[in-house]
C-alpha cells in the first residue's frame, strides 16, 4: 500500500515551480515546458506569476494536493478546481482574477482555502 504516516522515501512531493513567470495565452497541461512532470506533481507554485488568459484543464494532476497562487495576476478565468476533487490546499490571497473562479464546489478533499486580500472582478 502506498499509504502510511510518513510515506515512502521515493514517494516525497513532487514540486512545479512557475514563480514570477509571465505567461501570455492560456495556460493549461500542455503550455509549459515542464509538461512532463504533470502527472507526479503534488504542488504547483505560481507565487507572482502573470497569466494574460485562462488558467484550465489540469485535470492530468491526479497527485495535485496544493496549488498555490498568491500574489498572481490573472488576466482570465482560473477554471482547474472542477478536474481537481482531491486538491487539499488552494491558496489564492493578495491575487487579482479579472473573470470567474470555478469549481471549488467538486474539491471534494479541501482543507484549506486561503483568499486573503484577493480580488475577483
Amino acid at each position: 500500500s502506498r499509504c502510511g504516516i510518513l510515506g515512502n522515501k521515493k514517494d516525497y512531493p513532487v514540486r512545479i515551480n512557475v514563480t514570477g513567470d509571465e505567461i501570455t495565452g492560456e495556460l493549461n497541461e500542455l503550455s509549459l515546458e515542464i509538461k512532463k512532470h504533470w502527472k507526479e506533481a503534488s504542488i504547483i507554485d505560481m507565487r507572482s506569476t502573470r497569466v494574460y488568459g485562462d488558467i484550465r484543464y489540469l485535470g492530468v494532476c491526479n497527485r495535485l494536493e496544493e496549488v498555490n497562487l498568491n500574489g498572481t495576476l490573472v488576466k482570465g478565468n482560473v477554471c482547474v478546481f472542477e478536474q481537481l476533487p482531491q486538491v487539499k490546499y488552494i491558496r489564492l490571497s493578495y491575487s487579482m482574477v479579472e473573470g470567474g473562479i470555478e469549481g471549488f464546489v467538486n474539491c471534494c478533499a479541501l482543507r484549506e482555502l486561503e483568499l486573503l486580500k484577493s480580488k475577483v472582478s
